[in-house]
Formats: C-alpha cells, structure tokens, sequence
C-alpha cells in the first residue's frame, strides 16, 4: 500500500504527458487540462507554501487550482479541508463552524471563489502557489489527508479525520470494487467538497491513474442532459451520482435530446450515497438503451464518510440485483463489501447470521477513527452481498411493524408526478402517541387536493399507515446533507417550529375526509 502523494510523483516520472485531469465548460466540452507532470509540478509549488500549516481550507471548485491546491496538501503533509464554494448565508454559517473546528488559519487560492471567500473571512491567510518548490519529506501513513465535514444530525458540520493510510487502503477498494485502471475514463459533475466526488472519482483517477474529467455542479443541475452528453463525447467508462441525479434525468430528458449520443463506454454507472431505488435504475437504463448503454453497467455501492467513503459495490458488469422484502419492497444490491462488514444486533452487537436484518459494522484500514465502525444503517448480507435497508434512527414503528421512511417517500413521490423529488418522512411525539408526518416539495403550480387524495391514499394502500399530516412545501425547503440525503431529523425541528413555507396550493384538504 503507497500514498497517493507517492503514486503522484512515479506517474510524473514514468507518463509526464498523460493527461490527468480535464476541465469541461458548461456545454462539457474540453476548456482546460493538466498532464501528470504538470499536476505535480504545481502540487509541488502549492505544497511549499502550505509549509507549516497543519491545515488548509480549500473551497472545492473543479479548476486545475484547486486539483493542485488538494494535491499540494497530500504532498506536503498539511490536512486538506475542502468546503462548498459558495456565498450563500447557510454555506457561511456551515464554514464558519468547520473553521472553528478545524481550526485551520489559511485559505488556498483555488480560483473565483476562493478570492471572495477570503474577502468574506479576511482573518485568514491567503495562499497561492508562488512558493518555490523545495525538498519535502513524504508524510507517512498516520498523518492526516482530509478533514472531511459531514452534516451531523443537528445540522452542526461533524469531522471525520481521514488519515493517509484510511485514504489509501479505501482508494484500493474503490478502483477493485469500479474496476478502474489507466485506461478508465472517469467523469464527475458531483461536488468536490463531499466524499463522493472528492474521493470516489477524483482521488480515486489519481489515484489508478485514470483521466478524470470535472464538470461543475450546476451544469448538471441546470441542464441534467448535459452529464449524459458529456458522458457520451467523452467516452467516459465510470460516472454515477446519488438516486436523486438519475431521477432528475428522467424528469427532465427527454428521448429525443439524446439523439447522437452513443453510451457504449459507460461500463461502470455507480448509485450510492442515499437509497438504491430498483425502479429508477431501471428506468434510467430503458432511457438510455436505445443508445448503447448495457443495463450490466449499473452498479448500486453504499459507502459513508466515516469509512472515507466506500465500503461495498460492484464487481462491475453484474447490473442491479434487488431481493424482495417480506412486505413485498425490492432493495438492492450494494455488492460485494470490501474489508470486513457483519450485521449485530443494534441493541447487543452481537453478530446476526446471513439473511438477518440488523445494523451494519464496518471493520478495516478505511475506518477513519476505526478501526471498528457500527453505522447506524440497517441492511443484512445474502451470498456475500449487502443489501442496506435504511437508517436505524429514523425507523418508524407503527403497529408493532417497522417502516423505513425512504419506503415511504418513494410511495408518496410516485403518487404523482408533479411533486418534487425531495421529501421527508418523520414521526413526532404527542400526547396520544407517536404522530407520522410527511413534508414534500411541489412542483410550481397549484397542486389540486387530488395530489393529497392521491398520496395519502397510497400510503395508506402501500404501507397500512395513516399519515397524521402531508404537508406542501416550496421547492427547495426541504433540508439535504452535501450528498443529496433529505435530513429527516432537521425536517422534524423545522416542522415542529412552523419554519416550513407552504408551497402555492389550493386549500388543504382535511386528512379526515381523503380516508
């Protein structure tokens, strides 16, 4: 097992011209690239000037300056602490608590953004790479690589410590569960201050050597064929994103925007960072079929920062492989773990036998804080495979029975296609008992009460469950972690203190009299 800072520097010496990393404009076309010499060269520069930091904030733009801003910490030794690039005031509040965190001091000029966030937190030094390169010791296994922020479950930003041994040992899993080598062609819209795009696809190139191709996050968001676009000029053989992404394209493409395009490449379509749902993969695969793409390329992973990112996926080329539920629900695959995962009890940790559903523990190298790490996430494992369930805290008891709210959600969602695509299911303490609540964004138009009819008799079919409320929000008010998770936990407070803005819609329809 080497470094990544160790596996940048042989590849500068035996490929100096091979291309490392491509950045794409709006459109996906080519705009900028850095080859592996060039890369390390700047690395190097920007490595000197982080000398003596224990720490750098990095605001996480795809530009060669932040690529070589992320490299020059795992070169130099000092903890790349990456964060959104973006002024808005809750992205304020969220850097200003990992700032006192992390108590880093500096900020890397990574490009535009960088500049105005160093103007908004002017006690922080500002670092370029005019620094000249000079001799440095390779950090060793015990350092730290990344402080990673995830949204703890108050919403307060919680640290995950990634050492440089955790970052390589989880890198090796990573390109033997994608199956990625030199020739991978790995393209990424996904937002380089989460794990996910940062360790899954861009560490993850450097890492095997692969050429990665960086699109910014609201090009996707914007324009969702433009991924797929991408990913067909390109010839891209790895891409994925969360559930949420693949969903988006379906509402949003159309047939005939793809025409063109040739997806023959795409070998590996990875889903994770929220739950696997079957029937969106496979409507993505029916969508692309015509054009190439083989309904084998998908691969559902699970993985969470805590285990720097991954813990089981693939192997490559297997597809989507669901196991129907005793209530009837299909949950898919995540693929072989790497290292070690068993399920426990939640309340005993004792070890549950195949097929039993219980909290997965992850056990390895990976663990950062480890090397034992007990999830909080349900799931079991059948024939070597792990299959994820949902998330022990947000389990709903209803009638004896447990209900996970993603089932729920994704009931709701399909109840009708104008509603959005983000919703939370919760339960909330009341005199009488537990009370079942559901938030969900609207489309922007005036929902009809046939929406509620509609949703709340699906819940009731699906789920025997009788929601106490269903409320409308606007777009965009439904809180979600970096990755795309809904944070079930922040939906309850806000509900609670009657934060939410109803979405523009007809007059609610008494839940009583919708039966």
């Amino acid at each position: 097992m080497r470094t990544l800072a160790v596996r940048l520097e042989e590849r500068a010496r035996r490929t100096p011209r091979r291309r490392a990393v491509t950045f794409l404009d709006g459109e996906g076309r080519a705009a900028a690239s850095l080859d592996a010499a060039a890369l390390v060269a700047d690395a190097r520069r920007h490595a000197a000037s982080f000398r003596g930091r224990p720490s750098v904030l990095l605001p996480a733009e795809p530009t060669p300056a932040f690529v070589a801003s992320l490299c020059g910490c795992l070169i130099g030794g000092a903890a790349a602490v990456p964060v959104p690039p973006a002024l808005r005031p809750r992205t304020l509040e969220r850097i200003e608590a990992i700032l006192a965190d992390s108590g880093a001091a500096a900020i890397a000029d990574t490009g535009p953004a960088a500049r105005r966030l160093a103007e908004r937190f002017p006690r922080l030094d500002r670092l370029d790479m005019s620094a000249e390169p000079t001799a440095l010791p390779s950090p060793d296994f015990e350092a730290p690589a990344l402080l990673q922020y995830t949204s703890g479950s108050t919403g307060a930003p919680k640290r995950v410590a990634v050492s440089q041994r955790n970052l390589a040992a989880n890198l090796d899993m990573l390109q033997a569960g994608f199956g990625a080598d030199e020739e991978s062609r790995i393209l990424s819209w996904l937002p380089l201050h989460h794990d996910m795009g940062l360790v899954a696809q861009l560490l993850l190139a450097l890492h095997c050597g692969a050429e990665i191709f960086l699109m910014e996050p609201l090009a996707f968001i914007r324009r969702p064929q433009a991924w797929l676009a991408a990913v067909a000029r390109h010839r891209a053989t790895i891409s994925g994103a969360p559930d949420f992404a693949y969903a988006l394209c379906l509402a949003r493409v159309k047939p005939a925007m793809l025409a063109g395009m040739d997806f023959s490449a795409w070998t590996v379509a990875f889903c994770g960072a929220e739950p696997v749902r079957p029937a969106t993969l496979r409507r993505f695969a029916d969508l692309l079929a015509r054009h190439g793409f083989d309904p084998r390329s998908l691969l559902p992973c699970y993985g969470l920062a805590e285990a720097t990112v991954y813990v089981s996926g693939g192997p490559p080329g297997e597809g989507l492989k669901v196991r129907r539920m005793p209530d009837g629900r299909e949950v898919a695959s995540c693929g072989k773990p790497a290292g070690s995962v068993t399920i426990v009890d939640p309340a005993t940790g004792e070890a549950l036998p195949d097929g039993a559903q219980g909290e997965i523990r992850v056990v390895g190298a990976h663990v950062a804080a480890g090397p034992v790490l007990d999830t909080g996430d349900l799931g079991f494992l059948t024939d070597g495979e792990l299959f994820v369930t949902g998330r022990l805290k947000d389990l709903i008891i209803h009638r004896g029975e447990n209900l996970h709210p993603a089932d729920i959600e994704a009931t709701i969602a399909a109840a009708d296609s104008r509603l959005g695509t983000a919703g939370a299911v919760f339960a909330v303490e009341a005199e009488e008992g537990e009370r079942v609540i559901a938030v969900f964004e609207a489309r922007r138009f005036e929902a009809p009460d046939s929406v509620r009819r509609a949703a709340i008799r699906a819940v009731a079919e699906a789920h025997g469950l009788k929601l106490h409320d269903l409320l409308f929000v606007a777009p965009g008010q439904v809180p979600r972690t970096t990755s795309g998770k809904v944070r079930r936990g922040a939906c309850r407070d806000l509900y609670l203190a009657g934060a939410f803005r109803p979405a523009r819609i007809a007059a609610p329809l008494p839940l009583a009299a919708a039966g």
